[in-house]
């Protein structure tokens, strides 16, 4: 297989692992932070956002590269 598809699987189950991994130090980033734990969840959102908007556009870039 070619390597920019394995860089890409790579990419991919580093981005989902990063999800996850906020979720479970969650209650210690609202400690540190001194907000609920309600507000710090907001973070979670804020990231799905982010690849909502960003997968499309990075997507759209990248169709012209070379294979």
């Amino acid at each position: 297989m070619p390597l920019p598809l394995y860089l890409l699987a790579v990419a991919i189950f580093a981005m989902g692992t990063s999800e996850f991994m906020l979720a479970g130090l969650l209650p210690d980033i609202a400690t540190s932070l001194d907000v609920p734990v309600g507000a710090a969840g907001l973070l979670t959102t804020a990231f799905a956002t982010g690849m909502i908007l960003g997968a499309p556009l990075t997507a759209a870039l990248a169709r012209r590269w070379p294979a």
